[in-house]
């Protein structure tokens, strides 16, 4: 069995379902080709229907892909809910 906590190991796109006080962790890799993770920075903001509270986080960039980590610490202080995402490239 693989070790789900080992970066090497995190699986590839954006996850459908969050829980709150689990670790986020997941991989991009399809924006590699067109923005070179060692020259932009991937941010992600999130916000529920109706309300002005945001979510934010950013990737980690190295050689092949971006990777998203988020503590289970921070992911237990977000507030339930639906939320939209939009997805950021900074260089």
């Amino acid at each position: 069995m693989a070790n789900l906590f080992d970066t090497a190991n995190a699986p590839e796109g954006e996850p459908t379902e969050i829980i709150a006080g689990d670790l986020l962790q997941f991989k991009v890799t399809n924006l590699v080709t067109d923005y070179d993770p060692t020259l932009y920075t991937l941010t992600y903001t999130a916000r529920i229907s109706g309300q002005q509270d945001e979510i934010q986080f950013s990737a980690t960039g190295n050689a092949s892909s971006y990777l998203v980590s988020v503590t289970g610490t921070v992911t237990g202080s977000w507030s339930p809910g639906e939320y939209n995402w939009q997805q950021e490239i900074i260089r």
